[in-house]
């Protein structure tokens, strides 16, 4: 029987807390060499993993993801607030576009985020982002035995496009026409270690695009065959005045989010397109 040491660790569910804490154990290190390296005391301030390793993690399956990232592209998203302080939200198969770094046009995929809501001020905050890639050119630059590396970008620019990407996963996850949540499973197979089975890995929300029930293609005009359909595709969401109050006389803004149409059993098509940072 293959001991659990000898099993490598993939990007499903049931890794994620693992993954997470080995890079939080990457990024305190990391912290510790910037400190000798300045000169500087190893104190707690360095310990720069610490957020990462207290987040709740979200797995976001993969047309989950499309539909996030076409949400965010879009613009005009609701008022949402984060689900916590800190969070990492891995992507099945990524996010579907691509990060590039201006001047230099190093480009990335985009496969899990990490978010840290910062104070500001007396009252504000901000949304403070981290970017992990599955890509070897990144795995490399951080721990080659983890399946994701960390990103880093010409002077420490985040792109909006993150924010606004984990906005729309957040605001989407609280419409349950349009998705639903679940914890993992973990089986025999999986030989994850075995500290994490009981309470770490129940703690990881899966989010899944709720399937698409309608059948497979819909009646034309009366007498034409059915229509059939190839792909499945987005409808993107919108605001609208909703009347409500005694007689509906009053309005208020109203978002109506997107949804996925189309035969469940056909590939979800989108655009492809690149994120410049300048």
């Amino acid at each position: 029987m293959m001991s659990r040491r000898k099993s490598k660790p993939t990007l499903s569910p049931v890794w994620l807390p693992w993954i997470r804490d080995k890079l939080a154990d990457w990024k305190d290190d990391l912290g510790r060499r910037t400190a000798i390296a300045s000169g500087q005391p190893l104190d707690d301030s360095w310990r720069i993993g610490e957020p990462l390793r207290s987040s709740p993690i979200w797995w976001v399956s993969r047309d989950m993801a499309t539909l996030a990232a076409d949400t965010a592209e879009a613009g005009d998203l609701p008022d949402v607030r984060p689900p916590s302080g800190t969070g990492f939200m891995v992507f099945q198969d990524g996010l579907p576009f691509r990060l590039q770094d201006y001047p230099d046009s190093r480009s990335c995929r985009v496969d899990a985020i990490e978010w840290t809501v910062t104070p500001i001020g007396q009252t504000g905050t901000t949304l403070v982002t981290e970017v992990f890639s599955r890509e070897p050119a990144y795995v490399r630059e951080c721990d080659p035995r983890l399946p994701l590396g960390y990103v880093t970008f010409a002077h420490g620019r985040r792109p909006g496009i993150l924010e606004d990407v984990l906005k729309a996963a957040w605001a989407l996850s609280l419409q349950p026409t349009i998705s639903e949540t679940r914890a993992p499973r973990v089986t025999p197979l999986d030989r994850v270690p075995a500290r994490y089975e009981q309470k770490e890995i129940p703690q990881v929300k899966m989010l899944l695009l709720r399937e698409n029930l309608h059948r497979p293609g819909e009646q034309a005009e009366p007498g034409e065959k059915t229509r059939e359909y190839s792909h499945r595709w987005i409808v993107r969401g919108f605001w609208r005045e909703q009347p409500y109050g005694k007689n509906h006389a009053l309005r208020r803004r109203q978002w109506i989010p997107p949804f996925v149409k189309g035969p469940a059993d056909k590939p979800l098509i989108r655009r492809k397109t690149v994120h410049i940072l300048r």
